[in-house]
């Protein structure tokens, strides 16, 4: 089956540029600045005009009333962010190190956003041991402060993915998100990606999730850069706002300190644009939860566990914890955990150090373990510690879940001659019935695998 998304040599050469991180410090509408410290690579490109194909090397050429492009459109910006007229009633935050609402930052529940790449061991990272009555070793839900039970979110791709295991983590209230259909190599695909296909990718992914893991579409809020981290511009953000996304997860601000809480896109986007192209424009309401990367060792940064120095025998539960207390010590704002399963299998040490971590949060009365989605809504409406064991958004497991939980039967659709990118091969799709094995694979333009004419 062709997939009709393929890399030519003329389309490579329009191509937005990969480039080395940045080197600046960025004054952000008076609120903070950003010591990013990292080592400018020469001669990079961190713009590319999409009238010529020339490129501008120094990110601060765009809306700086000056243009440098053609047609203008490193001048097509959105405006800056206003506190006084940007409010949270509205849907609209700017960026800020300041926690929302006015609160100090004593008053503001410390949230970790465990967030996961495809399938990682669940059971141990949201559960937590116990005995039973007759005191035989049982695992039992990790719980939050309120009562309910630790969230997560988890994104998925299709390739590869078990329906069935989708099904079972969103039946247990977590947020499901999408990295796509495809999520194909190499990154610099998504980097010229046209609105249609990222509209293809985000919008059928949402058909696929509905059609075999029995995810309501209205659920899947969120998407991350599509490999690597990987921004699409304007053009992503477009399909995003089509297809009813609330946020975005891909954008890196570096090493900060005190970190950065999620803002809206209503505005200019202030953030140095690490993974270009970065939206311009204004996107109201569209959240950005931005990626506060890893203080590593040697003066590094990391974007994701996966991604830092990994030694088999690294204290993986002091590096997580020094990096929490940037968060909890400072303004509290949200402390991402993003796991993939690479990083188990690298280091014997890391699960264990990240049980600990986890088992030591559980017992505190201020940190909770919340979706992305959740963190969006407690933003929307800042509530205060001594009142939050009544936010309704957090108070999930009070009210009647439209969850089904069911997935006794689990269809095992294989495919073979395979054509489509980027490995043509045989394919095995486990599904949750009443769903039946569509008649060809699952792909970008036929999401449901539907024949020619039927779709």
């Amino acid at each position: 089956m062709n997939s009709g998304v393929t890399n030519t040599t003329s389309a490579m050469l329009k191509l937005v540029c990969i480039f080395a991180v940045l080197a600046t410090t960025l004054a952000v509408d008076g609120d903070f600045d950003i010591d990013i410290g990292i080592p400018r690579a020469k001669g990079t490109c961190q713009f590319r005009c999409v009238s010529d194909g020339s490129c501008l090397l120094d990110f601060a050429q765009t809306c700086d009333g000056v243009e440098d492009c053609p047609q203008g459109e490193d001048e097509d910006c959105g405006s800056l962010c206003d506190p006084e007229t940007c409010l949270l009633r509205d849907n609209c935050h700017c960026l800020s190190t300041s926690p929302p609402g006015g609160l100090e930052p004593k008053d503001v529940p410390q949230m970790i956003l465990i967030n996961t790449e495809n399938e990682i061991p669940y059971s141990g990272i949201f559960s937590t041991r116990s005995t039973d009555k007759d005191g035989k070793a049982i695992r039992v839900p990790r719980k939050n402060p309120n009562g309910c039970q630790a969230t997560g979110t988890f994104f998925f791709r299709h390739e590869y993915t078990n329906y069935a295991y989708v099904k079972q983590v969103y039946a247990r209230g977590h947020e499901i998100g999408s990295l796509s259909i495809s999520h194909q190599l190499p990154s610099t695909y998504w980097a010229m990606a046209s609105a249609e296909e990222w509209d293809r990718e985000l919008s059928g992914h949402k058909q696929l999730l509905e059609k075999f893991a029995g995810i309501n579409p209205a659920d899947v809020k969120g998407t991350r850069g599509s490999p690597y981290y990987q921004v699409g511009g304007e053009n992503q953000f477009d399909a995003m706002s089509r297809n009813g996304f609330a946020y975005d997860s891909s954008m890196a601000t570096h090493y900060n300190n005190p970190p950065v809480y999620p803002y809206t896109l209503d505005h200019k986007n202030r953030i140095e644009c690490f993974v270009p192209p970065c939206p311009l424009k204004s996107w109201p309401g569209i959240w950005e939860i931005p990626l506060n990367v890893y203080n590593d060792v040697n003066g590094t940064r990391c974007k994701q566990l996966g991604s830092c120095y990994r030694p088999g025998n690294r204290d993986w539960y002091s590096f997580i914890k020094q990096n929490f207390n940037r968060h909890y010590l400072t303004n509290r704002a949200p402390f991402q955990i993003t796991l993939r399963n690479d990083w188990f299998i690298s280091s014997s040490t890391a699960y264990r150090g990240l049980i600990q971590f986890l088992d030591e949060m559980a017992e505190m009365n201020d940190v909770y373990f919340v979706s992305m989605s959740q963190a969006i809504d407690w933003m929307r409406n800042p509530t205060p510690l001594s009142s939050i064991s009544s936010f309704k958004p957090w108070n999930w497991c009070q009210e009647p879940q439209n969850r089904d939980r069911s997935c006794d039967n689990v269809a095992s659709c294989q495919y073979i001659n395979v054509t489509h990118v980027p490995l043509p091969n045989e394919r095995v799709m486990r599904i949750c019935d009443p769903a039946e094995c569509p008649p060809i694979y699952p792909w970008v333009g036929r999401p449901l695998g539907e024949l020619p004419g039927q779709g």
